[in-house]
């Protein structure tokens, strides 16, 4: 699970879609099926409920336990971001 993954899955919340979450980020309907599948393969949850259409048409929703795992990777990164600056401006201060 990376940035790629979260995006991914971040889109899909966003547009209710997989193909609008795919084209939004510009790959295709199949490497996004692929990446989904790979990322509930190897954290051994289901990510993605396909919603087949009906008079409103389909539709695709993040389970919760999808809804938790972006949560925190959204805090990590952020926790990565900071330790990132605050690392470079002690690098900067030592080399200024």
């Amino acid at each position: 699970f990376g940035d790629g993954k979260y995006d991914l899955f971040c889109k899909i919340r966003n547009t209710g879609s997989i193909k609008k979450a795919a084209s939004e980020l510009c790959i295709s309907y199949r490497k996004a099926w692929g990446d989904i599948l790979e990322a509930e393969d190897g954290i051994g949850v289901k990510l993605v409920v396909r919603i087949r259409g009906g008079s409103e048409g389909g539709r695709s929703v993040l389970t919760e336990a999808c809804e938790r795992i972006i949560a925190g990777y959204s805090k990590f990164r952020k926790s990565v971001d900071r330790n990132i600056r605050k690392s470079f401006n002690e690098f900067l201060k030592e080399i200024l």
